[in-house]
């Protein structure tokens, strides 16, 4: 029988709610030191209303970089299929991956996390969204080579270090990596790191 508290709240109010709660908890705890009475304190829900939307902590755990994973592959394929130039989707990436990543650093510590462990299902399943991304950059590079508008080089190469260069001041941030304070908007500093990345491919 399905206990009163379930039939109030099982759908995707509850659920988003622990995810939104849990993952700043694992972002600052870590996985092991972060338990499901933690997670459904900060949610301001019980543990069997967790265990109703997840199996175990793991589980949610799981979830919660999945779907940052999927959002940040999402912002990533939305801003590379608009209309405009190669060079334009390629700052319109950057503006819009910046922008994600660094205004939700717990997402960002929590995927940082989930491949500190090489090991199991889920570093691979993280590692396969930024493989997808860098595809789909090095697509757009290939595109602008075709058109002339950039120079002949290794377009995986290049995307590689496109998405390197976009990756590197939010880690920083994120991680708490001692570095310049932000004075810019991160879609602006995404902007920054996509003009120098032009400036060594433009034809």
């Amino acid at each position: 029988m399905i206990s009163a508290e379930r039939t109030h709240e099982t759908g995707d109010t509850a659920r988003d709610r622990i995810l939104a709660s849990a993952s700043p908890l694992f972002a600052e705890r870590g996985f092991d030191a972060v338990s499901v009475a933690d997670i459904a304190h900060a949610s301001g829900t019980s543990t069997s209303l967790i265990y109703y939307h997840f199996a175990d902590k793991q589980t949610l755990f799981e979830t919660a970089v999945l779907e940052a994973a999927d959002l940040m592959e999402s912002v990533a394929s939305e801003a590379l299929s608009a209309s405009g130039s190669p060079a334009e989707r390629l700052v319109s990436f950057a503006r819009a991956y910046s922008n994600l990543l660094g205004s939700h650093p717990d997402t960002m510590r929590v995927l940082i996390l989930s491949v500190a462990n090489l090991q199991g299902r889920l570093p691979n399943e993280v590692l396969d969204r930024a493989s997808a991304i860098v595809g789909a950059l090095a697509a757009t590079i290939e595109e602008g080579i075709a058109e002339g508008l950039f120079r002949p080089v290794d377009p995986r190469a290049a995307a590689t270090a496109l998405f390197a260069m976009t990756n590197a001041p939010v880690t920083a941030q994120a991680l708490a990596v001692s570095s310049p304070p932000v004075t810019a908007s991160y879609e602006d500093l995404g902007e920054r790191m996509a003009e120098l990345f032009l400036r060594g491919i433009l034809a």
